[in-house]
């Protein structure tokens, strides 16, 4: 099956996405790619790949790596970076995680455009779509985190 043609500055950027999935293919990272667009300028405000190898960091996923590089070049001014990227797209190699995709939700990016499904972790609706609203099993949730740390107070209530 071929894949269907993509408006002209969508291929522009996933290509652009796809030399970050190379690079970090080089450094034997998961290949994952990706770059925030403004949408008014077409300007690549960040760019990220996947640096969990390197940096022994779970967290540090493509996506998160851009949005900290957005950060940095913004002096740490959070809201200007938020109204940034209300205004901006991301472009990414395979579909966001489901931390990736809540995490872009949060930052307050409303559109996302990714290469492939992740059938396995995707937060974009391959497994769950993060850009539901609502509260599921809230009380059973806080009552894991409870447990966590009322386990956490007693091994060090028995070990010390």
């Amino acid at each position: 099956m071929e894949d269907e043609p993509l408006p002209e500055r969508h291929g522009h950027f996933m290509h652009e996405a796809l030399a970050e999935a190379r690079l970090a293919l080089a450094e034997n990272e998961v290949p994952v790619g990706c770059v925030i667009v403004h949408n008014d300028t077409d300007s690549i405000l960040a760019r990220g790949r996947n640096r969990t190898n390197i940096e022994k960091d779970a967290t540090r996923h493509a996506e998160l790596v851009a949005y900290d590089a957005l950060l940095h070049a913004n002096e740490y001014d959070v809201e200007a970076v938020t109204t940034l990227l209300r205004a901006s797209t991301l472009y990414v190699t395979v579909e966001p995680c489901i931390m990736c995709a809540y995490a872009l939700r949060l930052m307050g990016l409303t559109e996302v455009h990714f290469g492939c499904r992740n059938d396995r972790f995707g937060g974009c609706g391959s497994v769950v779509e993060v850009h539901t609203t609502g509260s599921t099993l809230n009380t059973e949730a806080a009552s894991v985190v409870s447990e966590f740390y009322w386990l956490l107070r007693r091994s060090r209530v028995l070990y010390t």
